[in-house]
């Protein structure tokens, strides 16, 4: 049992209804949301996400020196600062501050926690800011460990995107911001180890660097809803383990990069709302794994060709140029749920039966084509 002078500092934290068996005289280690090592009696975890805490950070928090995992999400601490005191946990692991209601300047001795694998500062405030090189400190200091950094709806964080591109450990950054403005630097390339990036909802304009090609383990690329332009750059035929891919919503032209053997592994392709242009890729036709694909709102011309995969659930061709007659494999598509054709200037005769759906699903399931 932990000392209960520990235990009871904490339970000065409590607040309906997470933290509602939190007592005190009791043993802290039974409570909801709290993890100790049971070797050495030590509160190692804290998680107190969706406690509705709704008052400045408690001080006792920092009576935990030996905190390997704090998650303090989706409180509202009522735009005090973010305590310099979060610079003592020098073994914390995992760190979540995100949706709390932070304000003013994120304190320098964060960059103290040398060890962190996983930090979230997302959606914290608008007022947040961070000193520029109190960041780069942060970012030195967490060069070989980090590998999850979710920094998105942040203002503080327009114009520092180089600064962390020099973690190479890091696989997951989720940077969803209208307040990150700017191209992306072809230093991004310097994230070897990336394997889950969305950049999404952004305000970032400018070409899709070449280096993107670098980051051969994404399996998850969002690029969608920005203001990207030109050509996808042919580099992106490297990137052979992606499952999602989506850059919809941007002003990219030029043709699709093609290679047959190409994204083997995708599931989900969407590039909705572009002007993009020319055939559509071969690879299409013989991604197995691919269920949905959005291409609407765009410029392909040219015929469809016949569909290899038998997985596909969802294919969205709408206000595009495409004509000639439907290939019959569509019609052969099991899985197919949801078939949008419209304003193209396709031919053929539509040969589904209700061998191709579930009669009971044919309502929600319904196929919806002009040609």
């Amino acid at each position: 049992m932990l000392p209960a002078l520990y235990c009871d500092e904490i339970a000065g934290l409590k607040s309906y209804p997470k933290t509602n068996s939190w007592k005190e005289g009791t043993d802290c280690c039974s409570w909801d949301g709290v993890s100790c090592d049971h070797l050495n009696a030590h509160v190692i975890a804290l998680c107190s996400k969706l406690a509705f805490w709704q008052l400045p950070l408690n001080n006792s928090l920092f009576l935990l020196p030996h905190l390997q995992k704090l998650n303090l999400a989706f409180n509202n601490f009522n735009q005090s600062k973010i305590p310099s005191e979060f610079g003592r946990f020098t073994g914390l692991l995992y760190l979540n501050l995100s949706h709390t209601g932070f304000v003013g300047v994120v304190p320098s001795q964060v960059s103290h926690l040398s060890k962190l694998v996983s930090l979230d500062l997302s959606w914290i405030d608008e007022q947040l800011t961070i000193d520029k090189y109190a960041l780069e400190g942060l970012v030195h200091n967490l060069t070989e460990a980090l590998k999850y950094l979710g920094l998105s709806g942040n203002s503080f964080f327009q114009g520092l995107f180089v600064s962390i591109t020099i973690l190479s450990s890091l696989e997951d950054l989720i940077i969803s911001d209208p307040y990150f403005f700017g191209g992306l630097p072809e230093s991004i390339g310097n994230l070897v180890s990336l394997k889950f990036l969305d950049l999404s909802h952004s305000n970032l304009s400018g070409p899709i660097p070449r280096s993107l090609g670098n980051l051969l383990q994404l399996t998850h690329l969002n690029l969608g809803r920005n203001k990207l332009s030109g050509q996808i750059p042919l580099s992106i035929l490297n990137l052979t383990q992606l499952e999602y891919l989506k850059i919809a919503g941007n002003s990219l032209e030029g043709s699709i990069p093609d290679e047959v053997t190409t994204f083997l592994y995708l599931i989900s392709l969407d590039l909705t709302n572009n002007l993009l242009n020319g055939t559509l890729p071969s690879w299409l036709y013989f991604a197995l794994s691919l269920k949905t694909i959005y291409l609407s709102q765009n410029q392909f011309s040219g015929n469809i060709k016949e569909f290899q995969s038998k997985s596909l659930e969802y294919l969205y061709l709408k206000n595009n140029k495409l004509q000639g007659p439907l290939p019959s494999s569509i019609f052969q598509l099991l899985n197919l749920t949801k078939l949008i054709l419209s304003s193209n200037n396709l031919t053929g005769v539509i040969e589904f039966s209700l061998n191709n759906i579930c009669f009971q699903d044919f309502v929600s399931k319904s196929l919806l084509m002009w040609a």
